[in-house]
């Protein structure tokens, strides 16, 4: 499936209200076509016809509903100390090396790192933050530098 075709999908999609989790499940099942969050994520920026001002205004009528969910991730931080990293000793086709993750909300996931360099998750419980994302890569790059 070509990139144009995908800025399309999307498009109408968020345009019906969708968010960009509902859309990469939606190609994945409906297109056999599976993009990692941050892919997805940044398609959607290049997306021109997409009103952008009406998903503001939707997320300051969730602003309260959003605020809860961050005390929640910063209570979860608190108990769960650091992202844990784990490496995988088998070898997964396709694959230059995996593993699992537990962020520092809490949210957990299996990693992989494909042989063309893409890295992506998996079989994700929760909903690992920007931060955690963010410190779940440093980390990784850190384990697999001294490895």
């Amino acid at each position: 499936m070509d990139e144009n075709k995908i800025k399309k999908i999307i498009a109408q999609e968020l345009n019906n209200g969708k968010n960009l989790s509902q859309i990469q499940d939606l190609l994945k099942d409906e297109y056999q076509h599976q993009l990692t969050f941050l892919e997805l994520r940044l398609l959607a920026t290049e997306v021109e016809s997409i009103d952008w001002k009406s998903f503001e205004e939707q997320s300051e009528e969730t602003s309260e509903e959003d605020d809860s969910e961050v005390k929640k991730e910063q209570e979860n931080a608190e108990t769960a100390g650091a992202t844990q990293i784990e490496v995988s000793s088998l070898v997964r086709p396709g694959a230059l090396t995996h593993g699992t993750v537990r962020f520092i909300s809490g949210a957990s996931a299996e990693w992989i790192l494909e042989n063309s360099g893409r890295l992506g998750l998996d079989n994700i419980v929760g909903k690992p933050t920007e931060n955690d994302l963010a410190d779940f890569q440093v980390k990784l790059q850190q384990l697999l530098s001294n490895k």
